[in-house]
């Protein structure tokens, strides 16, 4: 059954409660259906008593995998799954991912494939709601990358990485607001030069807060990330764009990170595909940041706190090329 409104999930999810029925939860895009599919929600389904299916929306799938996917369009897609599991309830998220859904449903079990890795946002979730997670065997080596690659019907990608500015790529000077200090670590241009030959645009997504904090203003901001850019221009390196957010963190905009509405904006704009992208600063909102917008996300050991959900830990940026080109090369050889 396709659940439409939150009206009907709630519905359900009294009508499962009151019955003391064991509540699991899946989600994925589930684009061209295929048995790795069905061997991963026939194990949720067995392993739980009412199951909801999380399934993202073309428009969540278009940033995620790019702009040529999905193959099928969300009412294709949710019908197929109907078919094959007519029991289990059906819910589309226009999210990259289904955070706002666990926080509804709060699921006694959430199933995750291997491919999630074990730090992941969705654990810390269901674990603070009482509820755990259960990892599924990979049965089957398919995907739908490789049935459209088997079809030569390859995707056309475009890839970034989402630089934090102070701490990441230039020396942290604690609210930088003279362009004379500007000062980039000894590793960031070589770094940043061998990247851009895999082809990655590079995006600056930085936390302003001086500007909330009233110590400069916003256009004496804007110039010294300008004069960045710049700079880095000279030496060698292209910023598509940067993102900047000015917000006073006690009263944070929509913008500041770990929102993602700057990582959507540049997916939408640049037609990236965020699962080839990575997200790499010093502070754990750039980690959230990233992982919220399903980036690959490394960490620049540093004066902030660890984050637990950073996928590499690094001490500097020199370090982060070699960890992108193998990740790169193993998945486009």
């Amino acid at each position: 059954m396709l659940i439409e409104k939150i009206s009907d999930l709630n519905k359900h999810l009294i009508n499962a409660r009151s019955k003391n029925l064991q509540i699991g939860t899946i989600n994925g895009t589930f684009d061209l259906l295929h048995k790795g599919h069905i061997d991963a929600i026939n194990y949720a389904s067995n392993n739980c008593e009412k199951l909801f299916i999380l399934v993202n929306s073309d428009y969540s799938v278009g940033l995620y995998k790019g702009p040529s996917r999905p193959k099928e369009n969300e009412k294709i897609r949710c019908s197929k799954i109907h078919n094959a599991f007519p029991e289990a309830y059906i819910i589309i998220f226009d999210e990259l991912n289904p955070l706002h859904l666990l926080t509804e449903i709060k699921p006694n079990i959430h199933f995750m494939g291997p491919d999630w890795g074990i730090k992941t946002l969705e654990q810390e979730l269901v674990e603070s709601n009482g509820g755990k997670i259960k990892y599924i065997k990979k049965n089957f080596d398919i995907s739908t990358s490789q049935i459209l690659k088997k079809k030569d019907n390859l995707d056309i990608i475009n890839r970034a990485i989402f630089l934090d500015r102070d701490g990441t790529i230039i020396i942290d000077k604690n609210y930088l607001s003279d362009p004379e200090e500007i000062e980039f670590f000894p590793q960031t241009i070589n770094t940043l030069i061998k990247l851009s030959k895999l082809n990655y645009h590079f995006f600056i997504v930085s936390n302003q807060s001086m500007v909330g904090r009233k110590i400069t203003t916003k256009k004496e901001a804007i110039a010294i990330n300008n004069e960045v850019v710049r700079k880095l221009k000279l030496l060698g390196v292209d910023i598509q764009e940067s993102y900047l957010d000015f917000s006073h963190p006690d009263k944070p905009s929509n913008e500041r990170k770990p929102n993602v509405k700057f990582l959507i904006d540049a997916a939408s704009k640049y037609k990236l595909a965020l699962k080839e992208c990575w997200a790499i600063g010093d502070k754990e909102s750039d980690i959230i940041f990233g992982k919220r917008g399903n980036t690959k996300t490394i960490q620049i050991k540093g004066s902030y706190t660890t984050s637990r959900f950073s996928d590499y830990k690094v001490d500097h940026i020199g370090e982060v090329y070699e960890i992108i080109s193998e990740h790169y090369n193993v998945i486009h050889g």
